[in-house]
């Protein structure tokens, strides 16, 4: 199947095997010739952690995050701090945003977003601007805990 990816220049998704089956896999696949390879959702279910994230991107895997799990609604699993953070250790140029909101008994009725997040993309926009205007606040406290700002090295799971 690997040869036949390369052979045909396709991507290659990692799907839902776990963080240390996309390391095995990509590096076959990479020694195979394959050019185009994909994690899917990497904080979940997959559980990359930021070490796996870097890792892999530097093997030239793009990182594709579900934003239904960073909006309003059914499928909300992460905070968009937590969608920053992961394009951070990604690079913007290493992810993609996906929106999985296709799929049965999710935004198809329109049943669980509400009305302002039918358009997920305004909803992945504006949680990208409260984002910035959030980091914006963060430089002008100064951090008392002694963690790093952006909880660099933590897992999500």
């Amino acid at each position: 199947m690997i040869d036949l990816i390369a052979e045909a220049d396709i991507i290659l998704a990692g799907g839902h095997l776990p963080a240390s089956e996309l390391h095995i896999l990509f590096d076959e696949a990479a020694r195979r010739g394959v050019k185009k390879m994909m994690v899917n959702h990497p904080t979940y279910i997959v559980g990359c952690s930021d070490t796996d994230i870097r890792q892999l991107v530097a093997r030239g895997v793009m990182m594709e995050h579900s934003i239904c799990m960073f909006i309003e609604g059914k499928s909300l699993k992460y905070s968009p701090d937590d969608l920053a953070h992961l394009i951070e250790v990604a690079g913007v140029d290493n992810t993609i945003l996906s929106s999985d909101l296709g799929l049965q008994g999710l935004a198809a009725s329109g049943r669980w977003l509400p009305q302002h997040h039918a358009d997920p993309a305004r909803s992945a926009d504006a949680a990208r601007r409260d984002q910035e205007a959030h980091q914006r606040q963060r430089r002008t406290v100064p951090e008392s805990s002694g963690e790093p700002v952006g909880g660099a090295g933590r897992r999500l799971s």
